[in-house]
């Protein structure tokens, strides 16, 4: 347009100049008009030019090292220092940048894009006073345990971390003794269903309260599973194995074979209702089928086939329990990916050496899945097939272990057995939420076009994985503390409750996984040398003073002839 308007001004200049002849007047006036117009329109465009620069620059974030910054000062004179706060936007102070250093705890992961092609060093700031590493469980089932375990930094002998209820009455402590890092685990068992906010205080040797932390958890009721149990023989661990999972409330039918053709069945909090072979309409109603070796490696290929079957379209889940045949054996459904661990009779599960096989999974299937450190479950369809290293497991109940043992089975259990059948369900990335600060989280479901809302109240945007048509990705900003809810709107009952915290809690963990997020991402991706280049716009002074002065020869001129 301006230039439509600038060749519409040439023309009409040059048609009044136009008196019939092609005089020297006539050229001089032209080119004049000519001159003023783009002089004009570069005034109004205002041109730039793309020079090629360079700087240094400093950021200082949270806990940034003091001596470090005097230090990069007295070396580098003339360097630009930028003090960053959450949600400040940094980019433009970098325009004519193209080396920075980071220092202290670093940048948030989602204002990494700030720096864009920026060539970035990152040096650690001071580690904080307090707990840097946090590891809980944050959705359980009623009647499992909370353990909450962490590591403390710089921890005062005497002090004491102590996990209370909401109302104040403490549950479990560990007493500091004045390490420089120190590891604490703290357990409380979950008696009660709903969003429980339990607290995390340290206190000193006074008992005075010198920091508190919130920790949130959700308690579900617990699923109550169908359960199949087939051994050619009696064993121990099948005794304590069944006695655990009735006790527990779930639906268990045992068949134990006594001679060939001839069973023995048990029944805990289930209907009398024998099980001969394996028929498909009798095993379908089973949430999961538990296996001995020898069972399952004596399976006909037609019950091998309905086994398939089942865990592929129905879901239900195949645990077998092993023996040394089972790794040595090449007949099996699928393939746990075994090798043979020469010289391992032990492995450390929760801090206790138990007896295992002497092998090890590789995790080489892409469909397999590590279940802690000593069971391993393949996906097969929309179920799951696994087995464990461990043996005797039962003697942890002999020695009066019992939390162990419970935990052992209750992980592998919940692994395996067929899930609830949902529309969808989310997945969080992040145990601690803060307010006003990004919140992603993925939905997966088979549903066309799923709608998302918080609280009920207003929707979500999503983004479909490219790779994964089931798996959409969205993000949050809180502006509420306290517990807050995803839901799917095309199914109300798929939800993920998650606790909302003040920018004050847990700032020594937020900072630990803050600096260990930057440390990753700039040592990797920011080494490069950079070339930038700035757009630099022309002075337009310049314009001004042709525009006038040929402005002015115009309106002089025919007066001085005059």
């Amino acid at each position: 347009v301006a230039l439509l308007i600038a060749l519409s001004l040439v023309l009409l200049f040059v048609w009044k100049e136009w008196k019939g002849q092609f005089d020297t007047r006539f050229f001089i006036n032209s080119l004049l008009c000519i001159l003023a117009t783009a002089a004009l329109l570069f005034l109004y465009l205002r041109p730039a030019m793309l020079n090629e620069v360079s700087g240094k620059a400093v950021i200082l974030t949270e806990n940034y090292n003091v001596a470090q910054l005097d230090s990069i000062k007295k070396k580098e004179k003339s360097i630009k220092v930028i003090r960053y706060k959450p949600g400040l936007d940094t980019s433009k102070s970098l325009d004519s940048i193209t080396e920075v250093i980071v220092l202290g705890n670093g940048l948030p992961s989602y204002d990494f894009w700030q720096l864009g092609e920026v060539s970035t060093t990152y040096l650690k700031g001071v580690i904080p006073k307090g707990v840097i590493n946090l590891k809980y469980n944050n959705k359980q089932q009623i009647g499992s345990d909370l353990e909450v375990a962490g590591l403390y930094n710089k921890a005062v002998a005497g002090n004491r971390l102590v996990l209370e209820t909401v109302s104040g009455v403490g549950l479990d402590s560990v007493v500091f003794i004045g390490e420089e890092k120190q590891e604490f685990k703290l357990k409380s068992n979950l008696g009660v269903k709903g969003k429980l906010v339990y607290q995390l205080t340290e206190k000193d040797s006074t008992d005075k309260v010198l920091e508190s932390n919130p920790v949130p958890v959700e308690v579900l009721e617990k699923q109550q599973l169908r359960i199949f149990i087939s051994n050619t023989f009696p064993s121990f661990e099948t005794k304590y194995l069944k006695n655990f999972l009735a006790e527990e409330g779930h639906e268990l039918v045992v068949r134990s074979q006594i001679t060939k053709g001839r069973y023995k069945f048990e029944y805990f909090n289930t209907s009398k209702n024998p099980v001969y072979g394996f028929p498909e309409n009798a095993l379908k109603d089973f949430d999961l089928l538990i296996l001995d070796t020898e069972t399952y490696l004596s399976l006909s290929k037609q019950n091998k086939n309905t086994l398939v079957r089942l865990i592929k379209e129905i879901g239900i889940g195949v645990f077998v329990q092993p023996s040394e045949s089972l790794f040595k054996s090449t007949n099996q459904i699928v393939s746990f990916s075994i090798e043979r661990a020469i010289g391992q009779k032990n492995l450390k599960v929760e801090n206790n050496l138990l007896e295992t096989y002497p092998f090890k999974f590789q995790n080489t299937n892409p469909s397999g899945i590590t279940v802690a450190n000593h069971s391993y479950a393949v996906v097969v369809g929309k179920g799951k097939f696994s087995t464990t290293v461990l043996s005797n497991t039962y003697q942890l109940v002999l020695d009066g272990k019992t939390d162990v043992y419970s935990k052992i089975w209750s992980t592998i259990i919940n692994a395996t057995a067929r899930a609830k059948q949902m529309n969808g369900a989310f997945e969080s990335f992040k145990l601690l939420s803060v307010i006003s600060e990004p919140n992603s989280f993925a939905l997966l479901t088979g549903v066309e076009e799923p709608m998302v809302t918080v609280n009920g109240e207003h929707n979500v945007p999503l983004i479909k994985n490219a790779a994964l048509e089931d798996r959409w990705h969205g993000k949050t900003y809180p502006n509420k503390l306290g517990w807050q809810m995803l839901q799917m709107g095309n199914d109300t009952s798929v939800v993920r409750n998650y606790f909302v915290l003040d920018s004050v809690h847990w700032k020594s963990v937020i900072g630990e996984n803050i600096r260990r997020d930057n440390s990753s991402f700039f040592d990797k991706t920011k080494k490069a040398e950079v070339k930038k280049m700035l757009r630099i716009e022309l002075s337009r002074w310049p314009f001004f003073f042709i525009f006038l002065i040929c402005m002015g020869y115009m309106w002089l001129s025919p007066k001085l002839k005059t």
